[in-house]
């Protein structure tokens, strides 16, 4: 899986309004294998713009959506800003 994939991702609530906040981020696994369901793996997550992220927080879980429809969630492990 490459920056091909570009799933939502629910990065809390909007200060403005308190709705969910869905943002875009490419998804690059770590290594080349497939993911199945149930699976874990690490991944970097490519926010299109950083700075919507930026309240984003180590150990925060994001849910994953296509969609209206969560599909996955990932946990916050390290974040780098470049």
């Amino acid at each position: 899986m490459g920056k091909e994939f570009r799933p939502n991702w629910n990065i809390g609530s909007r200060a403005d309004d308190g709705q969910m906040a869905l943002d875009g981020g490419f998804v690059t696994l770590d290594d080349a294998g497939p993911l199945v369901p149930g699976q874990e793996k690490e991944a970097v997550i490519e926010p299109l713009l950083s700075e919507p992220w930026l309240h984003v927080a180590q150990g925060m879980e994001l849910p994953m959506h296509a969609g209206a429809r969560v599909i996955g969630s990932a946990r916050v492990l390290e974040i780098v800003w470049a």
